[in-house]
């Protein structure tokens, strides 16, 4: 298939719905995969003297579409053969070319892409604390688990070393639990 343009190849993903040049260009993930099922799978085509445009004859001669005619317009539709073609050009030309996020940005991507209302540390799973101030304005703040009742850091006058004297709580309570679970 070394003979067929790249104008070909627009037309075939043309009548597949896709835009190949705009695949090949850009760089996001979504434009570089073919769906499972395209939603379409057609091409009009009209001209007043009637003839077989010579765009479309390598495609009809390397089988890859198929002609019908409709009320006077020249329709094709892509074969079968034509659509696993296509997918093999599309990965050889396209998705190739495009360089897979790590793992952390793909799940920070998902996360964008969702409409889950929350925000990132909730999709994941996290638990993150909660900030108390004291009643008294001078004497500080703490964080409090919101998972753990008995875990709370002392009151300091910084949210820097508020957030160290719970960090020390809540490595001293996971020891706890730890050294219990292995006296059992």
């Amino acid at each position: 298939m070394e003979n067929i343009t790249f104008k070909e190849w627009e037309l075939v993903a043309h009548s597949l719905g896709i835009q190949l040049l705009n695949a090949k260009q850009s760089t996001r993930k979504k434009d570089k995969e073919l769906p499972i099922e395209f939603y379409r799978n057609y091409y009009n085509y009209s001209n007043s003297d009637n003839k077989l445009p010579k765009k479309f004859k390598e495609l009809l001669d390397n089988e890859l579409i198929q002609l019908f005619d409709t009320r006077g317009l020249y329709c094709f539709c892509i074969t079968d053969k034509g659509i696993k073609l296509f997918r093999d050009y599309f990965h050889k030309n396209v998705t190739l070319k495009y360089k897979k996020p790590s793992a952390s940005k793909q799940r920070y991507q998902d996360f964008v892409y969702c409409d889950y209302g929350f925000g990132y540390d909730e999709y994941l799973g996290i638990v993150l604390p909660k900030l108390e101030y004291a009643k008294y304005p001078d004497s500080g703040m703490r964080y409090i688990s919101k998972k753990y009742d008995s875990v709370k850091g002392e009151y300091r006058k910084t949210q820097k070393e508020a957030k160290k004297s719970y960090k020390e709580a809540l490595y001293a309570f996971k020891r706890r639990v730890k050294s219990s679970i292995n006296t059992l």
